[in-house]
């Protein structure tokens, strides 16, 4: 009987823990709203983001983490440089995330999934069908978190370099964040902005105000 309390827990838990979705919207950069991607691109460089788009294991990434996709192309013939340190987050409340480390995104990854919910699978005693794993850990894969991790460093002439950024969860109140990604052709420095706006899991690009579908053109 009193495992029951403990199942409702969870359960509010789990659907508390609402997955921000980032919406792309028009700063110069080509942005298809409806698949996330936005790009930023020129005759020497083309980079492209896309959000919401963490398709490995653990699926539960994206409920702790805010994972974006980065693909970096070298159209030119000089060396693209990318530091880890020139890339941020910046949402509208003025904090700033920085790039998680990948092994501290895969412990993150990790370290969230001791406890468990069994429903009616037959692994607990109760009569209710219903169990409770407090404190019983497990192992859980985060060879994906590491291994589809975007690594900043030289990209060379002809090559693309890509991969996921991972970030620390939004701010509850933030509504718009922008991502900056420095960069360095032949020493010249230069940046690249996405600009997106946050949307709860059950948001949709076609729902924003009018300011929002003016500039997403």
């Amino acid at each position: 009987m009193r495992r029951v309390p403990l199942i409702l827990v969870a359960v509010i838990l789990l659907f508390s823990c609402a997955q921000k979705r980032l919406v792309p919207v028009g700063n110069g950069v080509s942005v298809d709203p409806k698949s996330h991607t936005a790009v930023y691109e020129d005759e020497r460089i083309r980079i492209l983001v896309k959000a919401n788009a963490w398709d490995g294991y653990p699926e539960s990434l994206s409920y702790k983490l805010l994972p974006i996709y980065m693909e970096v192309v070298n159209r030119g013939d000089e060396p693209v440089e990318l530091k880890k340190e020139d890339i941020v987050l910046i949402d509208d409340l003025g904090n700033q995330y920085n790039p998680l480390d990948p092994k501290d995104a895969a412990e993150v990854a990790r370290g969230g999934s001791k406890v468990g919910v069994s429903v009616g699978v037959g692994l607990s005693t109760s009569h209710y069908g219903l169990g409770w794993l407090a404190g019983t850990p497990y192992d859980v894969d985060t060879e994906d978190v590491v291994n589809k991790a975007f690594i900043p460093g030289r990209v060379y002439p002809g090559a693309k370099l890509k991969g996921f950024l991972y970030f620390q969860k939004l701010h509850d109140k933030a509504n718009r964040v922008t991502l900056r990604i420095g960069y360095k052709i032949g020493g010249r420095p230069s940046v690249a902005e996405f600009k997106f706006k946050v949307e709860d899991g059950k948001g949709s690009a076609d729902n924003g105000n009018k300011e929002d579908r003016e500039e997403d053109r």
